[in-house]
């Protein structure tokens, strides 16, 4: 393990490597959660305890305990184009399904699968979803729904749209943090606003977000952003704030970036804090962007299946 770390910390400090990830930015988190330093036993007793699911998430892509051995992931790209006058390219991420088309839904998909979960058929939907178990504050699904509410006030009564709501998908956590629960209690007071918290199978996963309208991630910091990129190959409308992974492939028709500034992570927002800095999205240009896109959506119905089809082409492994 001192010789992963001894590894990544070398190529982190080459100028022409960008960002750096290993087992060793697994086991500084945990040493982190920790609050020392682990040793070989923890580390191997803690790597039999995790899940198997998990392990092929989070583990697997960096170390191979089978084949003893370790993968290092760099990111150059950024750092290439101040080296060579060459053009550079991103080979993106595949987020196709086996046995399953992610492709953009018509009207008769989007009215069964809207019937199947209980959506209203002639609302127009604004999404974003999020994984409980990472750093909600990463995530920041609270300016989200801010961000909503700005757009389209909860008030008054007789201004109400109520044709346009917002729908946050995660799933039960058996020790949620306060940052959720107040987004809970806050989206009481608001009736188009729907908490589900359930998990779904990828496919009925990608069904619901197909039958919504737009997606919106008010990230403060994203690795790749795969619900991201499942949006635009499913033709739906992506708001996001333009900064971090997601910008490898946030661009064409549907993408509309949400301006921020940086600002420093607080003490222990995140791991590996100290001097960190991460994005702040622009709440009153993400709100005026909702409406434009919602206006558009109401005016021209659903985009062209051939924009989604370029970005289902970009995804591919094909």
């Amino acid at each position: 393990m001192d010789k992963i770390i001894k590894v990544h910390d070398y190529l982190d400090s080459l100028p022409e490597v960008g960002k750096v990830l290993s087992f060793g930015s697994i086991l500084r988190v945990a040493e982190d959660l920790n609050n020392k330093k682990l040793q070989s036993l923890e580390i191997a007793v803690l790597y039999s305890k995790i899940p198997n699911e998990i392990k092929k998430e989070i583990i697997t892509p960096y170390i191979s305990v089978e084949k003893d051995e370790a993968r290092i992931s760099l990111r150059i790209k950024d750092s290439l184009e101040n080296l060579t006058s060459k053009p550079v390219k991103v080979m993106p991420l595949c987020v196709d399904q086996e046995g399953y088309d992610i492709s953009q839904q018509s009207y008769e998909q989007r009215f069964a699968n809207r019937r199947k979960f209980n959506l209203d058929l002639n609302s127009t939907y604004i999404c974003y979803s999020f994984d409980q178990s990472s750093y909600i504050d990463r995530k920041n699904p609270l300016d989200a729904l801010r961000a909503f509410q700005m757009a389209f006030p909860p008030y008054p009564s007789n201004l109400v749209n109520n044709k346009v709501r917002l729908i946050i998908k995660t799933f039960q956590n058996k020790s949620p943090s306060w940052e959720w629960q107040l987004l809970k209690e806050m989206s009481k007071f608001d009736p188009r606003v729907e908490i589900i918290e359930t998990n779904m199978p990828r496919i009925e996963l990608l069904n619901f977000y197909g039958c919504c309208d737009i997606f919106l991630s008010l990230h403060r910091a994203e690795g790749y952003g795969r619900n991201l990129a499942e949006a635009l190959q499913l033709g739906l409308d992506l708001i996001a704030t333009d900064w971090s992974g997601n910008k490898d492939f946030c661009k064409g028709e549907l993408y509309y970036p949400v301006p921020y500034k940086l600002i420093p992570v607080k003490p222990l927002e995140y791991p590996h804090w100290p001097g960190q800095f991460w994005a702040k999205p622009d709440i009153p240009s993400s709100a005026k962007i909702l409406r434009k896109v919602v206006d558009k959506r109401l005016r021209e119905g659903l985009p062209n299946k051939e924009i989604s089809k370029k970005y289902q082409r970009y995804q591919s492994p094909d």
